[in-house]
């Protein structure tokens, strides 16, 4: 490479830039470098003219050419790249920076020029040759985004070594990043070159090692971005399974779910590659942390398609999302299967869920019965199969029939732990029974159980209950001072709920305030808090760009929950283009309403057609008044 030098620019000076600037005549005007120091760092609309008039006004001081370039860089004027042409030439080769060569590269693409491009491209090859890559990696994406493939291909020739394996740029991708690589995919197929090959593969590559980017298309266009890929022998089996380790270990919950829908496309194109084991293992315990039994007997039978009898931990995984979806039936399948691989069942991990499916329904006889088979196959009692027991009283609100529960572990010589407790003050709660509550949480502590914070949250409910707002607070504060902000995210929400509820803006933004402050994470239900509040006080548009939001940013999954708080807005507000908007928007995303949204967009049918009847029945009222008057007048 060469060290950039432009007798362009050395045929350029600082007077000649002065001209066509409102502010040129007063570029004498000594103004202190204070004053542009706190121009370049104050947040707001640019404006790039008085930026440089300040620059020149102030003597041209030596260190501000590079917030100067950065401040220049977003702007469109030829003029401005001319003015960081001199800046950029006025710092020292050696000094100059990842940001001066990124700022300056900016603004020459954003110039759109051939000569300013060129010159991108030269600054392209020095930075790299020094082993800076931020403006690379900005300049290749730029060419990329613009389908530019000339270009792209002059940036790819100058890349630097090691090549970046994380691009910024791609996890910001719109929707049209498909309609980018299907092109370039296409161009590869054309040229048949080795460069054009490998820039494919480095950007597909990018896009499979990070799930925003994956996300930000749709799955019929990622299948078929790997179709051509395979094709084109870009693309191998194990590049699928990073892509789909990718999507597993994502944090967007729909991109779980789409790892499942990959891994099978992978079987079905390249049947004869035996999948990792921890693959399989890794998309069963996905299943289950996110309690979808859609494709657990599938990825069942390829764990013994491939490796033969499935552990202990896999049938734990099936086991507990059956049983937390209250699918009975599956969860004695699925442990009558454990039973012909493994024998006798006597662990924890998989005679729990046995228990819980029955307790979960709420049915008391069957959780019984299975309650005393652990004990006939000899196994060691434990507080969880209690609890278990406590829980199927618990959803039959049966509080006599738990307490009756609790008495015989006691005499048992069982110790209750936290969650027998707090089964007990969810009862009590349940009633309005406050002073049972108290008891039992002063009871626990006397007996030295490690507090929980369910029983902190049930303390919250029974006192909002009650209306007891500030005392619930409290609580809430001193459950937030005992337990990691990770996990305090419930207890909050209980109170803003409550507050929600009573349309007291001022006491949300005060809890909202105080979750960010201590740290804790807002979930979908602290966003659906805030946005019934602002629907409470007829501000649905507000709420609706929550929704926006949280539907751009993939953080929160959104549920039909959020969409009919939404429509209850606007059913109260007689929007009915918004109803029928959302309505749509719902049946899209979700191709069901719910019966909120269904009972919404009754009474909103509802509502116009009464309104359409009165302005008929007006109408023709006022049509009898006039005949009336006529038929008299004559």
């Amino acid at each position: 490479y060469r060290t950039y030098s432009s007798s362009a620019s050395n045929c350029l000076t600082e007077e000649s830039l002065d001209t066509g600037n409102s502010f040129s005549n007063d570029v004498r005007s000594n103004e202190s470098p204070d004053v542009l120091r706190k121009f370049l760092t104050d947040k707001g609309p640019r404006d790039y003219g008085a930026a440089w008039w300040l620059y020149r006004s102030s003597g041209s001081p030596r260190g501000f050419e590079s917030d100067l370039l950065s401040y220049l860089s977003t702007s469109q004027d030829p003029r401005d790249f001319q003015r960081c042409q001199l800046l950029f030439e006025r710092i020292n080769p050696t000094n100059r920076s990842e940001r001066d060569y990124l700022s300056t590269v900016k603004i020459a693409l954003n110039a759109k020029s051939r000569a300013y491009t060129n010159f991108a491209l030269e600054l392209c090859g020095e930075a790299s040759a020094r082993g800076q890559t931020q403006c690379w990696q900005y300049a290749f994406m730029e060419f990329v985004n613009r389908m530019d493939w000339e270009n792209a291909l002059g940036v790819w020739n100058l890349q630097p070594h090691p090549l970046p394996n994380k691009l910024p740029a791609v996890d910001r991708q719109s929707k049209l990043l498909a309609n980018r690589l299907l092109a370039l995919l296409e161009v590869v197929k054309q040229r048949k070159t080795n460069d054009t090959t490998e820039m494919a593969r480095y950007i597909v590559q990018l896009v499979i090692s990070h799930d925003r980017a994956m996300m930000s298309v749709s799955m019929n266009e990622l299948l078929k971005i790997f179709e051509n890929s395979i094709k084109l022998e870009l693309f191998n089996h194990n590049d699928y399974i990073l892509a789909i380790r990718s999507l597993l270990s994502s944090k967007i919950r729909s991109a779980n779910g789409r790892s499942i829908m990959l891994y099978r496309n992978f079987r079905w194109r390249i049947p004869q590659i035996t999948p990792p084991k921890a693959l399989i293992t890794g998309l069963l315990h996905m299943l289950c942390n996110i309690e979808v039994l859609e494709g657990v007997d599938y990825l069942l039978d390829e764990y013994r398609l491939h490796y033969g009898k499935p552990p202990l931990l896999a049938y734990h995984d099936a086991l507990t999302v059956s049983a937390r979806l209250g699918d009975t039936s599956s969860t004695l399948r699925f442990y009558n299967d454990y039973t012909a691989d493994h024998g006798r069942a006597d662990s924890t991990e998989i005679l729990t869920p046995l228990l819980y499916v029955h307790a979960r329904t709420g049915d008391v006889k069957e959780t019984q019965k299975w309650f005393n088979h652990v004990s006939e196959l000899g196994v060691e009692p434990r507080v969880q199969y209690w609890n278990i027991l406590l829980t199927a009283y618990s959803k039959n609100k049966n509080l006599e029939g738990a307490l009756r529960t609790f008495q015989h572990m006691l005499q048992s010589g069982m110790a209750p732990d936290a969650v027998s407790f707090t089964i007990l003050m969810g009862l009590s709660a349940g009633r309005g029974d406050i002073r049972a509550v108290l008891d039992l949480f002063d009871m626990a502590k006397r007996n030295g159980v490690r507090l929980q914070r369910s029983m902190f949250d049930t303390m919250v409910e029974v006192l909002c209950k009650h209306r007891r707002y500030l005392d619930a607070e409290k609580v809430a504060e001193e459950a937030t001072s005992k337990f990691p902000a990770s996990t305090m995210t419930r207890t909050w929400n209980i109170l803003l709920w409550n507050y929600a509820y009573t349309i007291d803006i001022t006491a949300v933004l005060r809890i909202q305030n105080r979750m960010q402050d201590a740290g804790i994470q807002f979930d979908g239900m602290t966003y659906a808090a805030m946005m019934s509040s602002l629907v409470r006080v007829g501000k649905t548009n507000s709420a609706r760009k929550i929704l926006g939001v949280l539907h751009r940013n993939h953080e929160i999954h959104l549920t039909l929950f959020h969409y009919a708080i939404l429509l209850h807005g606007y059913v109260q507000e007689t929007n009915r283009d918004m109803v029928q908007v959302l309505y749509t928007e719902m049946m899209e995303r979700f191709n069901k309403t719910g019966l909120s949204g269904t009972l919404a967009m009754l009474q909103s049918q509802i509502d116009r057609d009464i309104r359409r009847a009165r302005e008929s029945m007006g109408s023709a009222s006022s049509a009898k008044s006039v005949s009336y008057t006529h038929l008299r007048a004559h």
